[in-house]
């Protein structure tokens, strides 16, 4: 976001936050294996067979297609790649094997500050943030991709659990998403310092199915301490959950209970 600050020097802020919301809705249809192509429209519009190929993990999609909605900027500066009938392995060179999605979005930061600290000068540390991912000192700005498989194999993370979890998970994400729905709908009654503490205690429910799905030694210490936290402010969150304050108050002693059991059976 902060390449589109200048902008506003030229574009009232209202016309280009409704065109970045444009930008994002475009994005839905494009995320599919579904459409294979849509005819001419190819060479102009950024489309799913066009998409796939910037997620993919093979050495021919690196760096490709980053057009949002028109492919002709990518036609034009010649980051355009066609998708091949080999078969795309969808991820990143150096694949993330978590589920926490707060590290999923500063773990490449860390990549990027461990590669400039290896840098021998201060010219090079400074490339290491502002040329490609695959770029080191010796070779072009965009870095050298042979050391990619040209097709990788890849094995799906998967850390084995049990069915209960899968229970226990989707019921919390449930709740999570009627909170995101009550803080879109409510944000203009709220003040600002509740805003931010209702999105992070989403955000924390959120980041525990993570570490549970990662059977992390964090995750049911965590989640316990965030029910307990939800039974102390049970009367504010009935609102937040649209749900009966004694039904929350049943539901979350229990599961408080059940965190601690767990907790302790784990580490006893």
């Amino acid at each position: 976001w902060p390449f589109y600050l200048p902008m506003a020097l030229f574009i009232p802020p209202t016309h280009a936050i409704v065109h970045k919301e444009l930008n994002l809705l475009y994005q839905f249809w494009i995320h599919t294996e579904a459409v294979k192509s849509i005819g001419p429209l190819e060479y102009v519009l950024n489309t799913a067979s066009h998409h796939r190929v910037h997620h993919g993990a093979n050495r021919y999609c690196l760096d490709k297609n980053y057009a949002g909605v028109l492919i002709i900027w990518d036609r034009m500066f010649g980051t355009f790649e066609a998708e091949r009938d080999s078969g795309i392995v969808y991820g990143l060179v150096d694949q993330p094997q978590f589920w926490n999605p707060v590290k999923h979005q500063l773990f490449y930061y860390g990549k990027v500050i461990e590669k400039a600290r290896s840098m021998t000068n201060w010219t090079d540390f400074f490339f290491a943030f502002v040329k490609g991912p695959g770029w080191f000192p010796g070779t072009a700005r965009l870095g050298d991709i042979t050391f990619v498989e040209e097709n990788p194999v890849r094995e799906k993370f998967e850390v084995p659990v049990s069915s209960f979890l899968h229970f226990y998970t989707i019921t919390h994400f449930l709740l999570s998403f009627i909170a995101v729905d009550f803080v879109s709908k409510s944000m203009e009654l709220m003040s600002q310092p509740v805003s931010i503490l209702l999105a992070l205690y989403i955000l924390w429910s959120l980041t525990n199915i993570g570490l549970l799905y990662e059977n992390s030694s964090w995750a049911w210490p965590s989640e316990m301490i965030r029910c307990t936290v939800t039974l102390l402010l049970i009367n504010q969150l009935a609102v937040v959950f649209a749900l009966p304050a004694y039904v929350l108050q049943a539901m979350f002693t229990v599961q408080d209970l059940l965190c601690s059991a767990l907790w302790c059976w784990l580490t006893g």
